[in-house]
């Protein structure tokens, strides 16, 4: 089953079929531009904030264009500690040669913490970049695992996809139980639907999963869990998002492809 954590939170996610709605739709290839741009670093910001194999620190504040924007798809985040010299490896299955990037945000703003990695290219396997301090940024502005988003992304800018991460400092990464996708939120939703597909965008394949999206304020991340069991076979898998604005009449959609290593 995939279901939405924190279930005292207004957004509450429960299966039912889609129904077929009017939609004046956004794509997701705009959607990915805008957040490109938005959250494109300018190269002087890159060489103040040049960490090795990443750029961290934090940036000027900054509007979001987007309806709605993957933040972070994460499949194990081990707690770590200030204090104790801990350095963070992300670790990820890549299913083909290609370049990447890592992307850590906050989930909720306030800090206005980035941290990206440098462009790597990535044979079809493991990858495992360390090197992330704990006690640089993350301790200056006491920063938790709860409170940050960490994409693992690949391919070109308009055509992005994603690949869960596995964040720890000290245990073996863990075989993947559950996927945990963070979906932040640029507009006020009213409701709405959501399907997993098996394959790559654009396919017509029967969706795996569906339900209903409750209203969410603009501003807030909202949790999905995925559990591995609902992925049938390794592979590609789609999920679509519809959501209708609090008072307009537009359908706001985005999808995004995540990969499931088995």
């Amino acid at each position: 089953m995939i279901i939405a954590t924190k279930s005292n939170e207004p957004f509450l996610l429960a299966m039912k079929a889609k129904t077929t709605v009017k939609k004046f739709s956004f794509t997701f290839i705009l959607l990915s531009c805008l957040v490109s741009a938005q959250a494109q670093r300018s190269d002087e910001w890159l060489k103040q904030h040049d960490h090795g194999k990443f750029h961290e620190g934090t940036y000027t504040r900054e509007v979001s264009t987007s309806a709605m924007e993957l933040v972070s798809l994460t499949a194990y985040w081990e707690p770590f500690e200030f204090g104790k010299r801990q350095n963070l490896k992300v670790r990820f299955y890549s299913p083909a040669s290609s370049e990447f990037q890592i992307r850590v945000q906050e989930l909720s703003v306030k800090r206005y913490y980035w941290l990206e990695s440098k462009p790597q290219s990535t044979e079809q396997d493991w990858q495992e970049v360390d090197g992330w301090q704990v006690d640089r940024w993350l301790s200056r502005l006491k920063l938790s695992s709860r409170s940050l988003g960490l994409l693992v992304q690949i391919g070109p800018r308009k055509n992005r996809q994603f690949l869960p991460a596995w964040i720890y400092h000290n245990a073996n990464a863990p075989s993947p139980k559950r996927y945990i996708a963070q979906i932040r939120l640029g507009i006020n939703a009213e409701n709405g639907t959501y399907n997993i597909y098996p394959g790559k965008r654009n396919s017509s394949n029967t969706p795996l999963k569906s339900g209903r999206i409750l209203g969410r304020s603009g501003g807030t991340c909202f949790p999905v869990v995925i559990r591995s069991s609902d992925l049938p076979v390794p592979g590609w898998y789609t999920m679509s998002i519809d959501l209708k604005e609090s008072g307009d009449v537009d359908q706001h959609s985005y999808s995004f492809e995540f990969y499931h290593w088995k």
